[in-house]
């Protein structure tokens, strides 16, 4: 598809703009995965740390090391249980 943009970059431009709409960073859907991680130890009733939230996250090392990541993880990882 990208090939096809760039040899006639007029085709289909609606479809590229609603790719382009829809698609997510892959900062954002990181941050998605972690709060999806976060909220599954909690319908579990498991404590976890940022360690353990990262690794069912499955977050790489240079994912993991970004500063919104790394402030989604800290966020959610130092929450008060009620």
């Amino acid at each position: 598809m990208e090939t096809l943009y760039k040899r006639c970059p007029d085709v289909l431009p609606l479809t590229r703009m609603a790719i382009y709409d829809a698609a997510e960073s892959v900062i954002d859907f990181a941050i998605r995965r972690v709060r999806w991680a976060a909220e599954t130890y909690k319908s579990e009733s498991v404590q976890f740390n940022s360690t353990q939230l990262k690794a069912r996250a499955g977050l790489s090392n240079a994912v993991g090391r970004n500063l919104k990541v790394v402030e989604v993880v800290r966020s959610l990882s130092n929450e008060e249980w009620n």
